[in-house]
């Protein structure tokens, strides 16, 4: 099970910073927001908020996949065609 710390540094190669909360009903929120943004969980909204460990790791899966393709996009070739070369 990916653990929060993991979160968190995935998150951070990706220019998130990742933010929790955990108001005793027994379900963590995880909050992304862009680096120098926002300072806490209160600090402001966001760019998402989760419910739970599984949807934020779900989450920043889709997020890094899509800033990755993005990526790949700008320079004209993806990470595939790197390795099949």
């Amino acid at each position: 099970m990916t653990s929060v710390k993991q979160i968190a540094n995935i998150a951070n190669a990706y220019g998130l910073n990742l933010y929790t909360y955990s108001p005793g009903d027994g379900v963590t929120r995880y909050r992304f927001a862009l680096q120098f943004e926002q300072d806490s969980y209160f600090g402001g909204n966001g760019i998402a908020t989760l419910l739970g460990r599984k949807e934020a790791r779900l989450w920043l899966l889709g997020y890094a996949d899509a800033i990755d393709r993005q990526r790949s996009a700008q320079v004209g070739y993806t990470v595939q065609d790197f390795i099949a070369h």
